[in-house]
């Protein structure tokens, strides 16, 4: 996610903290929705990662939704990855074009506003379908 346009000190205009708690009333307005819609394709297999997690508001919510899951998170940005730690969500460093995971190892993928910033998305779904189970589910959320 390096060569994106997201950069979250300039995007709220006054800094981190006004782009954290922007994200945050994001997460807090469209996550139940978003949240329904994952609950009624069903969430296959035990583990769940949101790549691009940003500071864990929506993956703070995923983890609440589905507790039968190991639900991690993977964000490039260590600013953001501090802050997604601070709320007590696992997460790992990573780059969306090179996920820090194994082959097969996620039931579900989770790509929520991370594509519309990419320069080549079309690598990042092919990374997240790298990490996908065997039946296995890509849940994409953008615009």
């Amino acid at each position: 996610m390096n060569s994106g346009s997201y950069n979250p000190h300039r995007t709220a205009g006054a800094g981190i903290d006004d782009e954290v708690r922007r994200l945050e009333a994001q997460a807090a307005l469209t996550a139940e929705a978003e949240i329904a819609f994952m609950q009624r394709v069903g969430v296959p297999g035990q583990r769940l990662v949101e790549v691009g997690c940003g500071p864990g508001a929506f993956l703070t919510r995923l983890a609440r939704h589905f507790p039968e899951h190991d639900v991690r998170g993977v964000e490039i940005r260590p600013d953001l990855l501090d802050r997604a730690r601070a709320r007590g969500c696992q997460v790992v460093q990573g780059d969306a074009y090179a996920l820090p995971l194994p082959d097969d190892s996620y039931g579900t993928v989770v790509l929520r506003f991370v594509l519309q910033h990419l320069s080549d998305p079309l690598a990042a779904v092919r990374e997240a379908a790298r990490v996908l189970q065997p039946g296995g589910r890509l849940v994409v959320i953008d615009v």
